[in-house]
């Protein structure tokens, strides 16, 4: 899907050049090698699988992030680019999506939608975002930091025992 539309989106004069940084491995890497010899005229570059600790090196030479997922109930990528401040492009079937896109942090569309994909991929490179500001990366890092997230998941505990003790009449 990405592929396809990077090579839509590169045959437009009024798009600048980019390069395709891909990041993983799976089933349909000898697809995507036969297709990047088909578009020799996009740069690629797949390192394959990547360790943990070597991802900062990547995102900090890539200007996007784009995970075209079509069912991903809340993936943990789509949060560690944002902090490392590369806007994104969020799938609209991507659980995070309702959460973490707004204007600050990218666009979304809806990757089995090929023009929705293109014109998402246009308007990247088009009038690319600058790096998330700083103020908005420590606040998603805050609401999503374990910390948080244990104060709220405690918090939710709370009220439902809270809720049945008030229906049977007990103390917690």
């Amino acid at each position: 899907m990405l592929a396809n539309a990077a090579a839509e989106v590169a045959l437009r004069p009024d798009v600048p050049t980019f390069t395709l940084l891909m990041l993983g491995e799976g089933e349909h890497r000898p697809w995507l090698e036969e297709w990047h010899q088909r578009h020799p005229e996009i740069g690629m570059v797949a390192p394959g699988f990547v360790q943990h600790h070597e991802l900062p090196r990547y995102f900090a030479a890539a200007d996007w992030a784009v995970l075209p997922t079509l069912d991903d109930n809340w993936p943990l990528a789509t949060l560690e680019t944002l902090v490392a401040g590369l806007p994104q492009l969020f799938s609209i079937y991507n659980g995070a999506t309702a959460d973490l896109c707004s204007p600050e942090t990218g666009l979304s569309f809806d990757p089995l939608d090929p023009n929705s994909f293109v014109r998402a991929l246009e308007a990247a490179l088009k009038s690319p975002l600058e790096a998330i500001d700083e103020r908005v990366i420590a606040r998603i890092a805050d609401h999503y930091s374990a910390v948080a997230q244990g104060i709220r998941g405690a918090a939710s505990i709370r009220r439902v025992l809270e809720a049945d003790s008030a229906k049977r009449g007990t103390d917690i």
